[in-house]
């Protein structure tokens, strides 16, 4: 059975998520399901928080586990458009016919 590719998408505001259990489910994630950045491709969405350090993209970049980080201060046009501040491409969505 061949694997289809996947784009996994968590979107997170404050330190504390970023921190507390992105990095775990992240981490969880790759043992889980690959390695392989070709089959499974970790994106964060970071959203405004009146708590935010302003480290928050910074911090999420540095986990190797994630592949790409768009910071907050691009959320709103993200939510309005449904397009990234630097347009990334997803994989394509395919249907199983059985």
């Amino acid at each position: 059975m061949v694997a289809l590719p996947v784009d996994l998408l968590i979107l997170a505001n404050g330190p504390g998520e970023i921190t507390t259990w992105v990095l775990p489910v992240v981490k969880a994630l790759r043992q889980t399901l690959s390695n392989d950045r070709a089959q499974v491709r970790i994106s964060i969405i970071l959203s405004p928080c009146p708590n935010a350090t302003g480290k928050e993209a910074a911090i999420a970049r540095s986990y190797p586990e994630v592949d790409r980080v768009q910071s907050s201060e691009h959320f709103f046009p993200f939510l309005v458009r449904g397009k990234t501040h630097e347009n990334w491409d997803w994989h394509k969505k395919e249907s199983l016919s059985f």
